[in-house]
């Protein structure tokens, strides 16, 4: 089925009422986190949230899975985020894009612990950003990112953490939840193994980073 073509100004009002509905759903952890994220900043947090919702399904943030949260991490250091959203409303006193480096760890490691709270919100949100896609994208279903969120999901269980009894149900659950049930991921596939958060952008792979580059010296530490 072919896409519709949009003007400038449908394809705009849609993109504002995204992120109007992302800011809604996420609105109680923003609000606990004291974070006032750009659009850029949010579209990106919810890109990756799928990371965090996959290694919270067993309850533990081993070395491991912090290893892969810190990568993750890295990715920001590229210069990745999607700036043209910025030209859209959003709200005055964002954070910067500095300080929001500083923090996506933290943030993305608070999420595991604390998923059982914002899990259904981020999988509302999550399920926006894949309509939103399959609207305004040109790209296949190949490149598509309802696939990449399936990718992520399984990766982080199968290519990073190894198969778990409690960890794949869950997995499967919010396949579910999201509607993704007609994709098929190669468990195997090294290439597939490598968490496409540069999705929107094609930044090559970041270089090493160190968990201490994660540290905000500016009185944003991680809430308990």
């Amino acid at each position: 089925m072919e896409k519709q073509v949009m003007s400038p100004d449908q394809e705009k009002r849609i993109l504002d009422n995204f992120f109007i509905e992302i800011r809604t759903l996420l609105a109680d952890y923003c609000e606990e986190r004291e974070m006032v994220m750009t659009n850029s900043q949010l579209f990106a947090f919810l890109l990756v949230s799928p990371v965090s919702i996959a290694i919270a399904t067993d309850g533990t943030v081993d070395f491991s899975e912090t290893t892969m949260l810190v990568d993750v991490a890295a990715y920001f250091d590229r210069g990745v985020l999607p700036s043209e959203f910025d030209t859209l409303a959003q709200p005055e006193d964002v954070m910067t894009d500095h300080i929001f480096k500083k923090r996506i760890y933290t943030e993305l490691r608070y999420l595991c612990v604390s998923m059982n709270r914002y899990e259904d919100d981020l999988i509302a949100g999550l399920k926006a950003l894949i309509k939103l896609d399959e609207k305004l994208s040109q790209t296949g279903e190949e490149d598509s990112i309802k696939r990449k969120i399936a990718e992520t999901l399984n990766n982080v269980i199968y290519n990073n953490l190894g198969k778990d009894s409690v960890e794949e149900p869950k997995i499967k659950q919010i396949l579910e939840k999201l509607e993704i049930t007609n994709i098929v991921v190669d468990k195997a596939s090294e290439e597939a193994s490598e968490l496409e958060v540069a999705s929107v952008t094609d930044d090559p792979t970041p270089e090493d980073h160190h968990p201490g580059d994660d540290e905000d010296t500016s009185n944003e530490e991680e809430k308990k």
